[in-house]
């Protein structure tokens, strides 16, 4: 999958603004720093995967070590391919994570955040102003910055996964973004105590 110019992703999402509603802002996550945030379980998954190898190949009588022909231990030793299968889904995570950020775009509008995935099939996810919660905003890895927005309650009823809010993760110009959706939606900065 390739990556969206500026007027295709633009195209994208007018096609699905309401009667009278301005596009404010728009853009892509960065995929290098959306990939470059599953680096840690991709090691592991790299670890599991060669202590899977080095157990079938004892296994497969490789003599590294030289088990037993215990039956109990042969049971043992059959899990190895399914342990091996893991260790590479964990690997794999880093890819996944890159093309679904290539299929990723964000925006901004005098009425809502929009979400819209179009990496198998196409998915919108809106954030009215009754669903933004907290405006947060953090620097991410790669010099990316993310906008977290969505209350819990929502980010839940959306059917996204409770463990990360709804936000913009891994653009360019938080900083900015975050400026745009407090005036959007009249959220002013908050002084923790």
């Amino acid at each position: 999958m390739k990556t969206f110019t500026h007027e295709e992703s633009g195209k994208i999402v007018r096609s699905e603004l309401e009667e009278g509603e301005r596009l404010l802002w728009h853009g892509q996550p960065d995929p290098k720093a959306a990939a470059f945030h599953n680096a840690r379980i991709a090691f592991i998954g790299g670890i599991i995967s060669i202590f899977a190898l080095w157990w079938m190949l004892a296994a497969a009588d490789y003599g590294i070590p030289d088990f037993s022909q215990s039956m109990k231990l042969r049971i043992i030793e059959s899990v190895a391919f399914l342990v091996l299968m893991v260790g590479l889904g964990l690997c794999y995570t880093v890819r996944i994570a890159y093309v679904r950020a290539l299929g990723t775009i964000y925006a901004l509008t005098d009425r809502r955040c929009l979400i819209i995935h179009t990496a198998q099939r196409k998915t919108v996810q809106s954030y009215r102003e009754e669903d933004i919660g907290e405006i947060e905003w953090m620097i991410g890895p790669r010099k990316t910055d993310h906008v977290m927005f969505g209350s819990p309650e929502a980010t839940v009823r959306k059917g996204v996964a409770a463990m990360r809010r709804g936000g913009f993760y891994n653009i360019a110009d938080g900083k900015a973004v975050e400026t745009m959706v407090r005036e959007v939606f009249s959220k002013p900065y908050t002084v923790r105590s």
